[in-house]
């Protein structure tokens, strides 16, 4: 069990988290939290990041050097 105090900045209120505890959720600078009060405690869930999804274009870059590049490789083969 962790002990954190919680600050005013600005116009919010503020806790720092212990690694460890990010850690134990699956957190980590960036991540989104779920929170909510169940039975009088504050419970932080860790939503999953989306996974990228790539465009046909994007995974395409780079493709038109590959007929260059077997040909200079093909008497190796």
């Amino acid at each position: 069990m962790t002990a954190v105090t919680i600050q005013r900045q600005g116009g919010t209120h503020v806790m720092t988290l212990h690694p460890a505890i990010l850690a134990a959720i699956g957190a980590g600078t960036g991540t989104t939290l779920t929170l909510a009060v169940k039975d009088g405690s504050l419970v932080a869930t860790a939503i999953p990041a989306p996974k990228r999804r790539y465009t046909l274009a994007e995974l395409l870059e780079g493709a038109e050097h590959l007929p260059a590049l077997y040909a200079d490789t093909a008497g190796a083969l």
